[in-house]
């Protein structure tokens, strides 16, 4: 199982168990009269820098190519759709870098 980034929602003991503590990358949470230790602050720093980058895609991807929704009733062709979208962004994100 790879590393897991999420929101500080998805904190539970539930979550810590099944992810262990080397692939949990999820956000701290401060709780009432708990603020955050400078450790969590800049775990939390670091992990936000690379969570940003996905949901930054992901929401490119709605608003720009209309995957927001399934277009098509069958899975095959929603799937189809989806790898050709993916395809025109490795090709985009690839041409933008150089």
């Amino acid at each position: 199982m790879g590393k897991f980034y999420a929101d500080s929602a998805y904190t539970n003991k539930k979550n810590d168990e099944k992810l262990g503590k080397k692939n949990n990358k999820v956000l701290h949470r401060t709780y009432r009269n708990k603020p955050l230790t400078k450790q969590q602050k800049q775990d939390n720093k670091q992990r936000s820098s690379i969570r940003y980058i996905v949901e930054r895609t992901f929401g490119l991807l709605k608003l720009h190519h209309g995957l927001a929704k399934a277009r098509y009733l069958r899975l095959k062709r929603n799937k189809t759709s989806m790898n050709y979208s993916k395809v025109f962004i490795e090709f985009y994100t690839k041409s933008s870098l150089e």
